[in-house]
This record gives C-alpha cells, structure tokens and sequence, in this order.
C-alpha cells in the first residue's frame, strides 16, 4: 500500500469509487456469481472422484474457503478449505488439498496464458506501451507452473514405499497423490472446460467493473489487466490481496497510459463488491448451520 500511495492520487480514487455507476457494477456482480457456480462445478468434478458429494455441498466448503481466503492472510484459506471438507463431508483432507492444488495450477497457467494473450496482440497492434515488465511476470509464471506440474507429474510414478524414511511421511504423500490423481483423463475435458468457462466469466465481470467506472479498455489492455491481477492473487499476500492487488492493477494502468488512480479504483471495488459479498454469503451459510443445529434441526 506504501508503493501504492507514492504513485496514485487517492483522492482521485475515492471520487471514482464513490461515482461508479450502479446498474454495470450489479452486471459485474451477477457474472462474478456465475464464475463463483462454475468453479462449484469444476471443483465437484475433482471431489466426485474421492467421495460422493453433492453440488450444494461443494458450494458450502469453496464459498466458505473462499471467504477465509479473503479474510486470511497468505491464502490460509486453501489448507482451511481442506480441513473444513473433511471436518463437514468425511473427505481425506490431503487428498482435498491435492484437489485444490489442481484447481490452483490450471488457475494459473491460464492467468499466464491470458497475459501472454494480451501482450501478444499488444506487440501486433503495434503498442507504444513498454510490457517489459510484464513479459518478466508471465515468463517467470509459465516457468513455475510447468515446472510444477512436470514434478507433480514425475512423483506420480514415484514409488515413495521404496525409499527409506518416517512411514507418516510416506502416507501423507500417498494421500496427497491420491488427490492429485483424481483428475483421470475422463474428467479432464470437463475440468478444462469448467476452467475455460471461469475465466471468460472473471473477464466479463471485470469488463463490466471496469464499465461501471467509466472505463473503456481496449482488449487486449483488458487481458493483460486480468491476467497481472490474478497473478497477483496466486502468491501469499495480505488479506483479500489488499496493496498486491492495487498495485498491480496500478502497474498496468502505468503502462498503458490510464491513470493509475483508476485502477486503485478498480482493485478496491473488486474486493469491495466481488469479495465482501462472498463474505457475507459464507457467513449467511455459517449462521444458518448455527441457527439450525441450535434448533435442533439436522
């Protein structure tokens, strides 16, 4: 937040804050919630293959995780995610976590890919912009999750038994793969689908945002906006991404000549609109749970 404050006006933030128009920001919500049912969807096709779980039952454990993930820092809300599907559905919480770790990697090959995108038809259009800095970002990303991915995929045809070791170590291990491996390759298509259909929601809803502010953006300035800001999301940061979020929607607005002060403005109506309404659900969801195990109500 302090490097935030050294390059943008706040003042002139808050005015974009406070001036947004009412009926795109209600779209973007509407949309965000669509990409909200898709992931519910995608995350089911991973579980289903550990456990015979309902879709209303995966809503509970991704909005509640979600929710922590905002409220924790570091993306606490991942390891918490597991524990509260186990805790709530009797799943594995290892082979939970291994679910999770798919979704995070297929999240962020596609953020990757997404920015690669915009800065390829960026150069194409003959961009004045200097996107160095992000060809770093999307270059480093790219490398870390293949890289990821072909270690996972390695361990896979690992047989831990054979090395010598804590017998805790290689069961949880073994769990954990176990997870992993619930994406077969009869799944995969839906899972990519499911992933596919995520993003073109999470573009739709910041378009609509970005509308909502006044904001028109040429495509690939879009693409290359989403695709920084959910990296941004994929490392452990503060609280609902506050400052890593705000400065890297400042970064690109820099680098394509907008005011930055505009895409502070953005970053917090995401967390402020996107994020505390998954909040208040997750707690909505909780408070119910009390309200009826206080009643005796199974």
């Amino acid at each position: 937040m302090w490097l935030v404050f050294q390059t943008v006006d706040v003042r002139e933030a808050w005015k974009a804050v406070v001036a947004v128009h009412g009926p795109w920001l209600a779209v973007g919500l509407t949309i965000f919630w669509l990409g909200i049912c898709a992931r519910i969807l995608r995350w089911r096709c991973l579980l289903v293959n550990l456990a015979d779980i309902k879709a209303l039952q995966v809503a509970d454990a991704l909005i509640v995780g979600y929710a922590m993930n905002y409220l924790l820092p570091a993306r606490l809300g991942e390891p918490f995610r597991a524990v509260y599907t186990r805790k709530r559905y009797g799943i594995d919480t290892i082979a939970v976590f291994g679910s999770i770790v798919i979704e995070r990697l297929l999240d962020g090959l596609i953020a990757v890919l997404i920015l690669l995108c915009g800065l390829v038809v960026a150069s194409n259009a003959q961009a004045s912009s200097d996107f160095t800095q992000f060809y770093v970002v999307a270059g480093v990303g790219l490398a870390v999750f293949v890289g990821v991915v072909a270690v996972l995929i390695l361990l896979r045809r690992v047989n831990i038994a054979s090395f010598k070791g804590p017998q805790w170590l290689s069961r949880t291990f073994g769990r954990f793969m176990y997870g992993f491996a619930a994406l077969g390759r009869r799944d995969l298509a839906a899972v990519i689908i499911w992933t596919m259909l995520v993003w073109l929601l999470e573009i739709s809803a910041l378009w609509a945002l970005l509308a909502s502010l006044g904001m028109k953006m040429a495509f690939y300035q879009l693409l290359i906006l989403i695709g920084v800001g959910a990296l941004s999301t994929l490392v452990p940061t503060a609280p609902g991404y506050v400052g890593s979020l705000q400065l890297a929607f400042a970064a690109v607005m820099i680098a394509i000549s907008l005011s930055p002060s505009i895409g502070v403005a953005a970053a917090t109506l995401v967390q402020a609109a996107f994020y505390c309404s998954l909040i208040i659900v997750a707690i909505l969801i909780i408070a119910l749970r009390w309200l009826r195990a206080h009643e005796g109500i199974s």
